[in-house]
């Protein structure tokens, strides 16, 4: 917001804002929240393909095509974060 003052506009800061460093603090959780959202997708795409492995005794094809599905499940989590801001 801007007041007209002696023939100039001033800004006048906002009865009601937010100061700056809590948008900081929220892109800085928002980042480091990427990080736990990959670990966990593969993490857990990892733990299912060992576990399914063991069922049909199979040697690792099941580990590895899990794994994969989980890092793209981390990859479209990311963007699914990216467009919603």
């Amino acid at each position: 917001m801007r007041k007209f003052v002696e023939g100039r506009f001033i800004p006048v800061p906002e009865k009601n804002a937010k100061p700056h460093h809590h948008n900081i603090f929220k892109t800085l959780a928002q980042v480091s929240h990427i990080g736990f959202r990959i670990a966990a997708c593969v993490l857990f795409g990892d733990l299912l393909g060992r576990y399914l492995d063991r069922v049909f005794g199979t040697t690792r094809g099941l580990l590895l095509t899990f794994a994969l599905l989980g890092a793209g499940a981390a990859i479209k989590q990311i963007f699914d974060g990216i467009k919603t801001g």
